[in-house]
Order: structure tokens, then sequence, then C-alpha cells
């Protein structure tokens, strides 16, 4: 028996299609569906990017998020004009540090709970045949095929339902 967690697929009885499949406790789990007639990649939702790569956006993020915060909060007690610097040039770094610091807690936190995806999807891009399946990132291989297929054809693509990808 096989199982898999895609959110939709495009394909229908008949077609030829490759899986990426796994064994666990007593079924066949499909970690991955791949229809070269279609050119279209099915993963499960956040599987987007090989270990390697979903580092490196993770630790982008994990900065810009916490920068955005402090700009914000600047801008938004600027505009209000209450106590704006009244308070020190200390506690006002003191303050933004502390907001740098718990959103980058945060949004580390938050992050580091999609490793497992990221580690996982770097095992499936390798059964699948990628060369260097950590660095694969699906999306922007997928707007590459996209802009490639309009490019061929003249017109735009047909949407994908999500966590489906071109290649």
């Amino acid at each position: 028996m096989l199982r898999g967690g895609f959110h939709q697929v495009e394909f229908r009885n008949g077609d030829f299609i490759e899986f990426a499949v796994g064994f666990d406790t007593g079924y066949a789990a499909a970690h991955a569906a791949r229809s070269p007639r279609l050119r279209i990649l099915w993963m499960p939702p956040h599987r987007v990017r090989g270990h390697a790569i979903q580092k490196i956006c993770d630790i982008r993020w994990s900065f810009f998020f916490p920068t955005l915060a402090i700009v914000l909060i600047g801008i938004s007690e600027f505009l209000m004009g209450r106590n704006f610097g009244e308070d020190g040039l200390a506690a006002d770094a003191w303050f933004y540090s502390m907001c740098f610091v718990l959103t980058l807690i945060i949004t580390v936190w938050i992050r580091s709970r999609f490793r497992a995806f990221a580690v996982e999807t770097t095992e499936v891009m390798r059964v699948l045949g990628y060369d260097h399946p950590e660095q694969v990132d699906l999306w922007v291989r997928h707007k590459a095929a996209q802009k490639a297929m309009a490019a061929s054809t003249n017109t735009l693509p047909p949407l994908l339902e999500p966590w489906s990808y071109r290649y």
C-alpha cells in the first residue's frame, strides 16, 4: 500500500509517475511524485529546499525580521511623538537591543521547526537524481521553468496547485 500526503495533484489514473518512496512501519510512504510528461514535481507541504540552502535562507530571514521589527518600532515611536529620544541613548539602545534579541529568538525558534523538512527534501532530491541535492531550491527552479515555458510558448503557463513545482 502506497500512502502520500500531497496538497493536490494533477495526474490521473494511467499517467506514468515517478515516486520517491520510503518505508515506515509496514507501509510505503510517497515523499515526492514527479511527472516527466507534465514536468511537474509534487512535494508534501513545507518541503521546498535542501538543507544547505534552507540554512542560508533561515539565517537571512532570521535577521531580516528582527531588523524590520526595530525599524517599525522606531518609526511608530517617532510618529507617535511621545517621549521619543527623551530617555537617553543608553535606554533607547537597550530597548531596541532587547526587541531585536527577542524577535531573533522567536524567529530562530519558528524557523528551526522546519529543519527536518529540509533534511527530508535533501534525501528526496538525492533519490530523484538531482546534482547537489542539499543546494536544491524548488522555488528558484520552478520560477526558471515557468519563465522558460512562457518564452517557448509565448503564453503564461497555467497556475499550479500549492506545493507543486515545474522543473
